[in-house]
């Protein structure tokens, strides 16, 4: 599969993939997802402007337009492609891995995951296949601030957070640029860390799921005598707790205990909705027996998205 993986494209920029396998695949991907334009977000990698720049030019050689979201977390690109209709999303990120490392991640309209057997494999088959495309000319290029939108969304999921102190380790990604946004007018303190972005990630690496990443998170929150600490990924898209004793709190524990905030304490918040709650393969038995207690309806599934 080379780059290609189960969910994602990934690997190291310069030896794995480079800025003309970036243009390949924005020249593919508008025909193989019927995508007249693509939002595309970016995280702080060093490689990340280039790649950018790569594949936005083959999406608009391809005819269709780019809306350039700019730096960002990853859940923002899947906000603005269902928020605004767009056709396609992509978001070009390694997530947690080393600063050498690029890649893509690909979403269809309504912000559906494309991943291998729902459309990648084709993608990797076209790009491999050095298929060529006609367009009458170049697609359009514009600039989409999705700032004031995003933050009145993230707002909706304010109601009853208190005076609670938490410091927060962005680990030098993108998701120190909304998140202090979504906290601000709230009675809790936040102490920052590691919040401005650098994708040489100079304080450690972006990956809260090793723990030795969260030891000076840890350290702090006692400094600090705060009440938790939150660790993001270098996108932003998965987040590891620190308890008030700066413990690690596994991520499956949070599964059961946001569960018990929908189903028991907000109810409301699901009124019409799915009761599903997906996890995965490495959550633990008593946090699926919590999902079930609650009333919802746990399903395993893959990782990925």
């Amino acid at each position: 599969m080379g780059i290609f993986k189960s969910y994602d494209i990934r690997g190291v920029w310069g030896k794995d993939w480079d800025a003309a396998t970036a243009r390949a695949i924005g020249r593919s991907l508008p025909g193989l997802l019927g995508a007249r334009e693509v939002c595309v977000g970016r995280d702080a990698r060093l490689s990340s402007d280039e790649a950018f720049e790569a594949l936005a030019g083959g999406i608009r050689e391809a005819g269709s337009g780019v809306a350039d979201l700019g730096r960002c977390d990853t859940p923002a690109v899947y906000f603005a492609t269902a928020r605004y209709g767009f056709d396609a999303g992509v978001m070009i990120t390694a997530s947690h891995n080393p600063s050498g490392y690029n890649g893509l991640k690909i979403s269809r309209r309504d912000a559906v995951p494309v991943g291998y057997g729902s459309g990648l494999e084709l993608l990797e088959a076209a790009v491999a296949a050095g298929e060529a495309v006609s367009a009458p000319g170049p697609g359009s290029l514009r600039t989409l601030d999705i700032r004031a939108d995003y933050l009145a969304h993230l707002a909706r999921f304010r109601d009853g957070i208190g005076s609670l102190k938490v410091v927060v380790d962005y680990s030098n990604g993108t998701g120190s640029l909304y998140f202090p946004g979504a906290l601000d007018g709230l009675a809790c303190t936040v102490v920052p860390m590691f919040d401005d972005p650098d994708g040489r990630f100079p304080n450690h690496a972006p990956n809260p799921l090793v723990e030795a990443n969260l030891a000076a998170l840890k350290a702090r929150v006692l400094e600090e005598r705060a009440d938790l600490g939150l660790c993001f990924d270098g996108d932003a898209d998965r987040v590891i707790t620190v308890d008030e004793q700066g413990r690690y709190v596994s991520a499956d524990l949070l599964t059961a205990y946001l569960a018990r905030y929908y189903f028991t304490l907000h109810p409301e918040r699901l009124a019409g909705g799915s009761r599903v709650v997906s996890y995965d393969i490495r959550t633990s038995r008593g946090a699926v027996e919590e999902l079930e207690r609650v009333g919802a309806e746990a399903r395993v599934w893959r990782g990925g998205h």
